[in-house]
């Protein structure tokens, strides 16, 4: 073993999407970059608290969730980097979610579905749910609307419960069609299924975005789940990369390093517009539907046969956009998917987007996301 091996441990969850996938973004900084040898339980490359406290490690990536937790790290006395935001003062650097990120862009995605009515439900306790609900309510109150937020006695029990009911009957008190974040893909198939028990249509009556975006799960569900996803394999990167400078003796950021989300995956809980305007409707589903071919607002005209004016009077009055904002959205959508999800050369993304210049395309996509095409793969590539 080369004398500047360290030997880490690897305090993650493997049950959860999020711990598999933060465990692939350590092992491809480890690959790349460092001379690393992990803990092992088994054949496992994650260990139990006591069976760290036993062994001899230089340095921890952990989930960190409770005072036993903090505890045992501390006593190991090498350096800890924390990538859970389950505890609001756990004494170790931290990589993190950018959660208040996460809540504004699920309202931004049900604001430009045209939602007016918004609802936010997450179990409370955990931080991530207060930082995700604080971001969702902000981002509604820039447009000049307000957020519905479920009691907190509407949690801890199955449906048949009494915070079950409790939950039902705030579903059912909601305005109609409303736009809900759920804190969590998880609470997010709970509130699908009380809705279905009430007979509420999804997304007609009751629009939901989730966060975490497990694909397995998405493929599977019954109703898929639009999502966001939170870039788990970036966090586990870029704690890879913290922890390694840690060992070697590098200083801990004073701030927590915050991941935004990698974006919002669209799926059958958010499709369609939330406005009762038939002409956008119809335009924008023929955007939806075609926005990869390289069409214009003028294709878009000759589908909906009404003048360019009153389309985009109809979009102002609906959405707050143009019908050609609508699209270069529709665009920038599926160009992030397959720069995170493919290989292609980027001048392939623009035109499988339907960009039919990758100059203009670069240029749009720097101006939209603060980056270029090529840094944003590079950043949140899952690959």
């Amino acid at each position: 073993m080369p004398a500047d091996t360290k030997r880490v441990g690897l305090l993650l969850s493997m049950e959860t999407d999020f711990g598999r996938r933060v465990l692939r973004g350590v092992k491809q900084y480890a690959l790349a970059n460092a001379h690393w040898r992990f803990a092992y339980r088994g054949t496992r490359p994650v260990v139990t608290l006591k069976e760290l406290a036993r062994g001899e490690v230089d340095g921890v990536i952990a989930q960190v969730w409770s005072a036993e937790s903090i505890r045992y790290l501390k006593a190991l006395k090498v350096p800890v980097v924390n990538v859970s935001n389950s505890v609001s003062e756990a004494p170790f650097a931290r990589v993190r979610t950018d959660d208040m990120a996460i809540g504004e862009l699920a309202a931004e995605h049900l604001i430009a579905r045209g939602h007016e009515d918004l609802a936010f439900s997450g179990p409370p306790g955990d931080r991530y749910v207060l930082l995700r609900r604080e971001g969702f309510v902000r981002a509604a109150g820039k447009s000049g609307l307000e957020v519905l937020v479920a009691p907190e006695n509407c949690y801890g029990g199955p449906p048949s419960s009494e915070a079950g009911r409790r939950m039902d009957k705030w579903l059912s008190g909601l305005p109609k069609p409303v736009g809900l974040m759920a804190s969590s893909d998880n609470h997010g198939r709970q509130v699908v299924f009380h809705c279905e028990q009430l007979g509420l249509r999804i997304p007609d009556d009751v629009a939901i975005v989730g966060v975490d975006n497990d694909e397995l799960q998405a493929d599977l569900a019954v109703l898929p789940l639009t999502s966001i996803d939170p870039a788990f394999e970036t966090i586990g990167h870029r704690a890879a990369e913290l922890l390694d400078g840690r060992m070697a003796g590098r200083a801990a950021p004073e701030a927590d390093i915050l991941i935004p989300p990698r974006g919002l995956v669209e799926r059958a809980s958010t499709e369609g517009l939330a406005v009762g305007d038939e002409l956008v409707r119809r335009a924008a589903e023929f955007i939806r539907t075609h926005a990869a071919e390289q069409i214009t607002v003028d294709d878009v005209l000759d589908e909906v046969l009404v003048s360019r004016r009153k389309l985009e009077k109809s979009f102002r009055a609906a959405l707050g956009h143009t019908p050609y904002a609508h699209l270069i959205k529709a665009r920038l959508h599926r160009a992030k998917r397959l720069l995170t999800e493919t290989d292609l050369p980027v001048n392939a993304v623009a035109e499988a987007a339907g960009f039919g210049d990758a100059r203009q395309f670069s240029t749009t996509f720097r101006k939209s996301a603060g980056m270029t095409p090529s840094a944003f793969r590079q950043q949140f590539s899952n690959r």
